[in-house]
């Protein structure tokens, strides 16, 4: 009885939390406000009577990206509301993790789904903690989060449409419905650092190999293999990644050193800016694994390894697929290096920590199979607390980033306010117009950088100048 109200107990007590962690990752991004690229695509809208003729000439003369080219306008319209858009994005990262958490526990310990918010509690603390270094570039910036949050929403969401239709319909049929999508989302997503490739991955392999409820077999192994191969070469003729090269003015390099040397150095990036990722994501997922198994005992409890392993071998399958794709999606980056930054490897970060997440589920049970019962009675404890030591964490730096954000936020809309007054504006140095230094720290977690105190000719400077009327515009020492 005892142990009843107590799970009974942790479980309310897990989902207010879930739910006090939801509210405070969106509540940071109502204080976002908008900079650098987003000030400038705002300016250069003014000169347009039409969002759709600006974003035409936009995916014509700077990126070659179809799909946020037209998302950017309905987020800029306005510089005061654009934090809604911000919220969006806060709000897909959310969703992202509610999926990911969904599809792990759906599928790693079938039957265990009322663990869910435990699961996602853990997954959206290691997505968040694990990408620190580039989280405000991801999720607190509207025209660059677009890129990677969104499409990453869109992506899971459309997965999980397709997990009831290739349930419900042949291999075959489903390749030839699939792989004109593809080839349409490629076209619209456009250059190497979005979604094309994963999108790949993730639509075929995974589902084909995992999902279906068969033996792995030849058919199978053969369609995941004419999916990867359509992949890469979907993203290699994708227009936009032609059109952002030309307006870039890269070129595609096809020699095969130079790309391995850019490999390993992309490689380098990457895992660079997601230090913390591999080693939390490793953590994570072996307490949650212990979690869900100390709640149904029957997984953890066999007699013979082999009959386990055969049982179970399905998410070592998967863990590898997963682990596998991260590194091949790197490999159109090496191509045009000018793409590859620290945000492009969002997805190659993901992929490698869920694939951690399956191995782990793999793993735990044969773990915990071997451990003494006075170790179980340990760990149990630790997996009890260790989600709200991880949130309370989580919570603590959003809180001080909350805090910090707002008195950004309130500097930003009363510099907006005194800029909008055009010619009126108090504040001048001969044909300069300059605006107030921002006073306080700024948040580690937004993604916000100032015009310059030096230099009226940098690009942020002269996109506020153009945006409000001026000449041009600079920030006080």
């Amino acid at each position: 009885m005892f142990m009843k109200m107590f799970r009974v107990s942790f479980s309310l007590f897990l989902i207010l939390f879930c739910i006090f962690t939801i509210f405070q990752v969106i509540h940071l991004a109502y204080h976002s406000w908008p900079v650098s690229d987003d000030i400038s695509i705002a300016s250069q809208m003014q000169n347009y009577d039409s969002m759709l003729k600006y974003s035409w000439n936009y995916y014509k003369t700077w990126d070659g990206r179809l799909l946020n080219n037209l998302i950017y306008p309905l987020l800029l319209s306005d510089l005061l509301s654009q934090n809604i858009g911000v919220m969006i994005h806060a709000l897909a990262l959310v969703l992202s993790a509610v999926l990911l958490a969904f599809i792990w526990q759906r599928y790693a310990f079938p039957g265990t789904l009322k663990h869910l918010p435990y699961s996602f509690l853990l997954i959206l603390c290691t997505m968040w903690l694990g990408l620190t270094p580039i989280i405000d570039e991801t999720v607190y910036w509207a025209s660059g989060g677009v890129d990677y949050i969104l499409y990453f929403f869109f992506l899971v969401a459309w997965l999980s449409i397709m997990i009831y239709l290739f349930n419900t319909i042949t291999p075959l049929i489903y390749l030839y419905i699939t792989l004109p999508i593809l080839l349409l989302w490629s076209f619209l997503v456009g250059t190497g650092n979005q979604a094309t490739f994963p999108a790949v991955v993730f639509l075929t392999t995974y589902y084909m190999l995992i999902f279906k409820n068969r033996s792995i077999n030849r058919k199978y192994a053969l369609s995941a293999l004419i999916f990867f191969i359509a992949g890469a070469v979907f993203m290699y003729i994708a227009p936009g990644n032609f059109r952002r090269a030309h307006c870039a003015k890269s070129s595609f390099i096809w020699d095969i050193p130079h790309m391995w040397s850019q490999y390993v150095i992309i490689l380098r990036l990457f895992i660079s800016k997601s230090k913390y990722l591999l080693p939390l994501s490793a953590i994570t997922s072996l307490i949650g694994s212990i979690y869900v198994c100390l709640q149904n005992k029957e997984l953890y409890t066999f007699d013979n390894v082999s009959d386990y392993f055969n049982a179970r071998k399905k998410l070592l399958i998967t863990s590898l697929i997963f682990i596998i794709a991260a590194f091949i999606y790197i490999g159109p980056f090496t191509l045009v290096p000018h793409f590859a930054s620290p945000r492009t490897g969002f997805f190659f970060m993901l992929f490698i920590m869920i694939g951690l997440w399956f191995l782990m589920a793999f793993i735990t049970p044969l773990i915990l199979n071997h451990t003494p019962k006075k170790l179980i009675l340990v760990t149990a404890i630790i997996a009890y607390v260790f989600p709200f030591v991880l949130a309370g964490l989580l919570n603590k730096h959003i809180m001080q980033d909350i805090s910090l954000a707002r008195n950004v936020r309130k500097q930003m809309v009363e510099r907006h306010e005194a800029l909008s007054k055009g010619d009126d504006y108090p504040y001048r140095r001969g044909p300069l117009v300059v605006v107030r230094k921002i006073r306080g720290d700024i948040p580690k977690s937004i993604h916000f950088r100032d015009i310059s105190s030096k230099n009226p000719g940098d690009w942020i400077n002269k996109a506020v100048a153009r945006y409000y009327g001026f000449k041009a515009v600079i920030r006080e020492k």
